[in-house]
């Protein structure tokens, strides 16, 4: 019995070299601080190498989740090796409908829809729910987060009337067990935001981004870095409500969010950056826009590529602001390059998805 006990302990303690850093990488994600959370997820994975672990459901669980900080952090190349060795290695194992087949499916579609190729992100998310809706009874807060991401890319996608239908079910997903779920509910508002003033509906859409912040500081406090999304969003609102000075001040607090949680070469940075631009554009203040066009265009083509829909935003924009200056040859250069690039759809805004483990 004392030799049972003993082989026992001894077995615990050697999963608990993996499992304590899995755990830690695990707490530091949910609070929003991606770089510690990385970390915790690599010693993970070393220490899986280490103990030469026969069972390959524990790396794959630590793959996947470390590739959902890659893909936060832009790192895109690394997101999608770890992603698509975490599915080669479930695949095997549970074979092609398992539940956690479909949680890489579902964040190969959100690396998808970060590189502007829509269809492709379609199809990964598509599989994914299928897979799920086979597996899981209906109200399952996985079906939930999917609603959530098929919403995120029916924004970027421009159909708009889909994607208000998929963010409304993802918040009716979570809205009654927001202690749990806050940020998913979030994230649903925030995509409700986007759509509402992409459509114009203003005081909807400033009610929905409030709400996304009450509940993104509630579930993650008030220093979460999602927290950039919003205030960018509602910048925007601002900006269309022809409030200048506020929307100024939530673009720069969007802008100090990204730059602190991310560094200064990174997607969401650009994304408020263009706020910005659009901002100083309003105001006539056209040198200062100009450097900021300058600026996003430069980060957006070295993280996203030169034929990202993010891109031809820039070039547009850019263009506009050219014309204004009275720089009509420069703003035809511009248009051409933008026309150039072959797009799925353009439409890009600061939605929200949500991975799966």
């Amino acid at each position: 019995m004392v030799v049972f006990v003993a082989v026992f302990v001894a077995l615990v303690l050697r999963q608990l070299r993996w499992v304590i850093p899995f755990l830690k990488g695990a707490r530091h994600f949910y609070k929003g601080d991606f770089d510690r959370a990385k970390s915790h997820y690599q010693d993970a994975l070393q220490a899986i190498k280490r103990l030469e672990l026969r069972e390959g459901s524990p790396r794959a669980l630590v793959l996947s989740r470390l590739a959902g900080t890659y893909l936060l952090s832009a790192d895109y190349d690394k997101a999608e090796t770890a992603t698509k060795e975490a599915l080669a290695i479930r695949e095997q194992k549970f074979g092609s409908e398992h539940v956690d087949v479909a949680g890489c499916l579902n964040n190969l579609g959100m690396h998808g829809v970060s590189l502007g190729n829509y269809p492709e992100a379609d199809a990964f998310f598509t599989r994914a729910r299928d897979i799920l809706e086979k597996s899981l009874k209906p109200g399952h807060a996985m079906l939930g987060i999917m609603q959530i991401n098929f919403a995120y890319l029916r924004i970027h996608q421009g159909r708009f009337a889909e994607a208000e239908q998929h963010a409304l079910a993802g918040k009716a997903a979570f809205e009654k067990r927001s202690k749990r779920y806050g940020l998913c509910l979030a994230g649903a508002m925030t995509n409700l935001g986007v759509i509402y003033r992409k459509q114009d509906r203003l005081g909807e859409a400033d009610a929905a981004y409030s709400l996304a912040e009450a509940h993104m500081v509630k579930a993650g406090g008030p220093d979460h870095p999602f927290l950039s999304k919003v205030f960018c969003g509602l910048a925007n609102v601002r900006l269309a409500q022809n409030n200048l000075a506020e929307a100024k001040e939530l673009a720069k607090r969007a802008r100090a969010r990204a730059e602190e949680t991310w560094g200064p070469d990174h997607p969401e940075v650009a994304d408020s950056m263009h706020v910005l631009a659009n901002i100083c554009k309003t105001e006539g203040k056209h040198a200062e826009a100009e450097s900021l066009y300058r600026e996003c265009l430069r980060i957006r083509e070295k993280i996203l590529g030169a034929e990202h829909p993010d891109v031809v935003e820039s070039l547009d924009a850019y263009a506009d602001l050219l014309r204004r200056m009275g720089r009509e040859s420069e703003a035809v250069e511009m248009i051409a390059r933008a026309r150039a690039i072959p797009l799925w759809s353009a439409a890009p805004e600061q939605a929200v998805s949500q991975p799966l483990p």
